[in-house]
């Protein structure tokens, strides 16, 4: 990890920091699994005031690479001079153009950011305002666990690209390969694929992938239908 000589002062204000901060309130809505997220506003908005109020600030540096990707470091500084780097963070870009490119930029900077000052995130549902915690609900009857492996392609098109061979825990490079593929010709970029699921291809586990693998029928038919128009 790359960081100044010396971040104590850096340490001790980002642990004030983080004491103070609120979460960042699930505004957006992910249309893939019907759920909300903390877009990269909500994050930005709950950092700002409790960083600036304790001397920290951030840049957020983009790295191209000749592969088909980009990646984004996330620096937090200090009024003091002292500063740390989070690392860099890739995802990559299937479609080769601004959309595509700027796609995974912005995931990858809501991602970094969340992580690189530890913001929690929190249900715009009126608990955000109190800071009361929400009454218990029933919990739900616990979903069939899924099959530890899958085999055929995403909908039994063989053109689709063939996802025989899953792993027991994650899927290996190939398998997601194939079904970033399978994506792509619909008209959806692994960045939205990597947004759907909240995490980076390579921390997907088995359950998460039946999930993207479940979804893809109803957006394959959603495209079909706007082809036919």
């Amino acid at each position: 990890m790359n960081m100044s000589e010396n971040v104590t002062e850096l340490a001790t204000a980002l642990s004030k920091m983080q004491g103070e901060m609120q979460p960042a309130i699930k505004d957006a809505a992910n249309p893939f699994f019907k759920s909300k997220y903390a877009d990269l506003s909500s994050i930005i908005d709950a950092i700002r005031e409790p960083a600036a109020k304790n001397g920290l600030s951030y840049v957020q540096r983009i790295h191209n690479s000749e592969r088909q990707e980009v990646g984004v470091e996330t620096i937090i500084l200090h009024s003091s001079g002292q500063w740390i780097s989070c690392g860099i963070m890739t995802a990559p870009t299937t479609k080769n153009d601004p959309q595509g490119y700027g796609s995974a930029v912005t995931y990858l900077r809501r991602y970094t950011l969340q992580a690189a000052f530890g913001c929690p995130t929190e249900d715009d549902d009126g608990n955000a305002a109190s800071h009361k915690p929400a009454p218990q609900a029933p919990k739900p009857a616990p979903k069939p666990a899924p099959k530890p492996s899958v085999k055929g392609t995403v909908t039994g098109d063989p053109e689709e690209g063939n996802l025989s061979g899953l792993g027991n825990d994650k899927p290996d490079q190939p398998t997601l390969d194939k079904v970033v593929s399978a994506y792509a010709k619909i008209g959806i970029d692994a960045a939205t694929l990597v947004s759907m699921v909240g995490k980076p291809m390579t921390d997907w586990t088995m359950a998460e992938l039946a999930e993207v693998r479940e979804v893809y029928a109803e957006k394959k038919a959603e495209h079909d239908n706007k082809s036919d128009l």
